[in-house]
Formats: C-alpha cells, structure tokens, sequence
C-alpha cells in the first residue's frame, strides 16, 4: 500500500510539473534551456514613451527625471489697452518703420508716413504684456490637455520666448510667444 501511496505522490507531482510548463508557454514564458521568464504585457519592462497623437512630445532626462515636452508658437493680434492710447495703426516700411502703435486720441497717423510726435505723449509702441502672455499660456495649457485627453493636472505649460513680431509689408504685428508644454511619460502597452 506504501508503495502505491509513493507512486500517486509522484504521478501528482509530474502533473504538476506538466501543468505548469503548459501554463507558462500560454503566456509567453520561457521554459526549455532555462528558467521560467514570464513576459506580461504592460508590464515594466515595456517602458514609458512620450505621447504621439495628436501632439508629439519628445522624451527628456533631467537627472533621474523622465519627462515628455513639446514646442508651439503661437501669435496673437496686439490691442491698444491703454486708455492713453486708444487707437490702434497698422504701419508699414520703410517710411513707417514697420511698427504699429496704438496712438493718443485726437492723433492721425497713417501707415507709411514718418512718425511725427513724441512717443509715450502722442503714441507709443507695442510691448511685450506678461498678462495676455499668462492668459495666452493658460488657455493654450487648457487646450493642450483636452487635446490630449487628460485632467489639466497632467499638462504643464511655460512661455520661453514671447517677443512683437512686426510685419513691415502692411500686416498686422503680433504677440509672438513660444510655449513649452510638460506631461507624462505612458506605459508603451497603454497607447500603441
């Protein structure tokens, strides 16, 4: 009977043994030559990329830090917001300089004309607004994370240039800002 007992042990744990071979190549491991390697997807080993739809976002190393970022230029027609200088003109070169200005009230100027005046008394230039650029910034943050399809908390956005683009062929100028966008890395399984 001791013997029978011992043989049915054996046979149980060859079936065991069997069982698990099988299961294994189901799911990809290795079991020939070596041990047991199961190789899940989405798992660790498939790493983090950076997003490439809709926007494409290139993966930086800072440190030990991995982070996804991305570029965009975007313009912004220029409005005359001091209430010094109400009215906006559209200048052209050479004679114009090429720069608009928003001018004092009771002041004509045309677009190609030599300015005539004192600046910051009868006009005055166009300047670089940390406010509109905040606001721009913001709202292209905004737009960035809906694009993407995630919470506002998962995009960061920061302006790294912002600088009046003139237009000296008569067009408007513009706010030009360059803003650099944040987010993080997925697991490659997740999105490809």
């Amino acid at each position: 009977m001791k013997s029978l007992t011992t043989l049915l042990q054996k046979k149980s744990i060859a079936a065991a043994i069997l069982t698990m071979g099988f299961a294994a190549a189901a799911i990809g491991a290795t079991t020939i030559g070596g041990p047991i390697v199961i190789n899940l997807p989405n798992t660790p080993n498939d790493g983090m990329a950076c997003v490439s739809a809709p926007n494409l976002y290139t993966g930086s190393q800072a440190g030990n830090t991995f982070f996804c970022k991305r570029s965009k230029t975007v313009n912004q027609a220029l409005t005359c917001t001091d209430s010094r200088f109400p009215t906006k003109v559209i200048r052209q070169g050479p004679n114009g300089g090429g720069k608009d200005i928003c001018a004092a009230p009771n002041r004509v100027y045309t677009s190609n004309d030599p300015l005539i005046g004192t600046e910051g008394i009868d006009y005055k230039f166009f300047a670089v607004d940390s406010a509109q650029v905040s606001t721009i910034v913001a709202n292209q943050r905004q737009q960035e994370a809906t694009a993407l399809g995630v919470a506002l908390n998962e995009v960061d956005a920061t302006s790294t240039n912002s600088q009046i683009t003139v237009n000296q062929t008569g067009s408007e100028d513009k706010l030009t800002v360059t803003v650099e966008f944040f987010t993080f890395p997925k697991t490659v399984g997740l999105f490809r």
